[in-house]
């Protein structure tokens, strides 16, 4: 008899134990299912931006070469400096140079004294002549020795021109606003006229920036232009907090076959202070028109291997899978090129495994107010 209400009363616990853990299961998953957070797909005015890595180039270059051949002396400048029309950038040995000015001076001031000479003879002569002392065939013979020394005084004055030219030449000048680039010069050596470049100077200004563009792209966006378009381009440069503005600059280039892309390229008017040509920026552009996308937050995508998906909710309350295709990420929210509809309801933060077809109980999270607690 004692066993038999020993039995009872063990009976009893078990089932009461197991009757409380089915009552504190079912109120867990009816708990988490309260706690599903959804959002709507919204259709918003987007104008897509791109995004290009470029190599700057000037409009405008000169390699400098030299008028003469001689030593370099010294070299005043460096890559990357910026110098003014008329600065000094290069000197060569000048000795050679200014000691033959100096020996055609000297024979300048020879030359100017034998015409002096021929032309007081000249002037006996006439009298001679007029006298009748001297035969006009001899007076001709001393006039001529006039003009020969009159000939020989311009070849000299002629050669000292030239000197003087190759003597200033020693001083190489910038002959434009520019930037240095391409100086691998060293101290002594050899240049030859006309042949040897010393450097290259690019021009601040009128830098081009060039990039390639997806056909597809160019063929849905920009097709319709020509020549200077109203599309604005932005450079930044690192460390500096100014933007530079340029204009997109459409070529009749054709599209690359093999890659199916297109080169285009940008202008930029203003001097671009910090700005090397010759080094990569990226660049950025505003599509010239807008479209309507569908946006979702992006902690609301899901992956698996090279799929992206998210989780709906039906009319019915119910799980539903939809695979997505996605476009640009902006900020906190993903567009999605196909998948999704406006007025879809996504679960904005799914649990990691979640049961398809199950019914839930949606906490809808309005969109303005989830945007601001993002930021």
């Amino acid at each position: 008899m004692l066993n038999r209400v020993i039995f009872m009363l063990v009976l009893s616990a078990v089932l009461t134990g197991c009757g409380g853990n089915h009552e504190q299961s079912t109120h867990a998953r009816v708990s988490d299912e309260q706690r599903v957070d959804v959002i709507a797909a919204q259709s918003i005015p987007y104008q897509r931006q791109f995004s290009y890595t470029t190599q700057l180039r000037s409009s405008s270059s000169i390699d400098l070469k030299p008028r003469i051949s001689g030593i370099v002396q010294s070299i005043l400048v460096h890559d990357g400096d910026p110098v003014r029309r008329g600065d000094l950038l290069i000197l060569l040995d000048a000795k050679p140079f200014r000691a033959e000015v100096q020996r055609l001076k000297v024979r300048l001031q020879s030359a100017l004294e034998a015409q002096e000479q021929a032309k007081r003879e000249a002037r006996y002569v006439k009298k001679l002549v007029a006298l009748k002392v001297m035969s006009v065939a001899a007076a001709e013979q001393q006039l001529f020795k006039l003009r020969q020394r009159e000939v020989e005084l311009n070849k000299i004055q002629s050669e000292l021109i030239t000197a003087q030219f190759n003597l200033d030449s020693t001083q190489i000048r910038a002959p434009m606003d520019g930037v240095v680039s391409s100086t691998d010069l060293m101290k002594g050596y050899y240049v030859q006229s006309g042949m040897t470049t010393l450097m290259t100077l690019m021009s601040p200004h009128h830098i081009q920036a060039y990039f390639n563009m997806d056909e597809q792209i160019w063929n849905y966006y920009f097709s319709g232009m020509k020549g200077d378009s109203s599309v604005r381009v932005h450079l930044s440069v690192a460390g500096s907090s100014r933007d530079y503005s340029g204009r997109l600059n459409v070529r009749n280039d054709p599209i690359h076959l093999s890659k199916g892309t297109l080169q285009v390229r940008a202008i930029f008017d203003d001097e671009l202070s910090g700005v090397t040509p010759g080094c990569f920026r990226r660049v950025t552009l505003m599509a010239p028109h807008v479209d309507n996308r569908i946006v979702i937050p992006e902690k609301s995508i899901r992956a698996r291997q090279n799929e992206r998906f998210v989780y709906l909710v039906d009319a019915n309350r119910k799980v539903v899978y939809r695979k997505v295709i996605l476009g640009e990420r902006i900020h906190a929210v993903r567009v999605i090129k196909s998948g999704l509809k406006a007025g879809d309801t996504v679960i904005l933060n799914a649990p990691v495994k979640v049961e398809l077809g199950r019914v839930i109980v949606p906490q809808l999270t309005e969109t303005k107010a989830w945007l601001e607690h993002q930021s």
